[in-house]
């Protein structure tokens, strides 16, 4: 089965009207009030003797500070998803999941993004 066609809600009209579940916000909030402490320690982990744990660290704090790198992929397959189906899809995932992949697939996961 393609996807496409028709949407099931109107043009400017939310697939979401209730917005987020209330919890979700209560739960940010408490982990908000922790926020300070949580980033405290990350500093203090960048002076661990463990090399491991000190980079770490340092790289939640740049993360924070300047934003995650960008990463960069080529495509070289060009394909719409709207071309492929829904069994399609999720045997794709199910199967890079499993670490099956092939050269024509492109970048596994797993690999190193420069």
């Amino acid at each position: 089965m393609s996807r496409g066609g028709s949407t099931k809600w109107k043009a400017g009209q939310s697939g979401n009207p209730g917005g987020r579940p209330k919890i979700l916000e209560e739960v940010k909030s408490l982990a908000r009030e922790k926020g300070r402490a949580a980033f405290e320690r990350i500093v203090e982990l960048m002076g661990s003797d463990d090399e491991r744990v000190a980079f770490a660290a340092a790289k939640e704090v740049l993360d924070r500070a300047y934003g995650k790198a960008p990463q960069h992929m080529e495509i070289t397959k060009r394909q719409h998803l709207t071309d492929i189906s829904d069994a399609e899809l999720a045997a794709i995932a199910l199967s890079r999941r499993a670490g099956a992949h092939s050269e024509a697939d492109g970048p596994s996961l797993a690999d190193p993004v420069h």
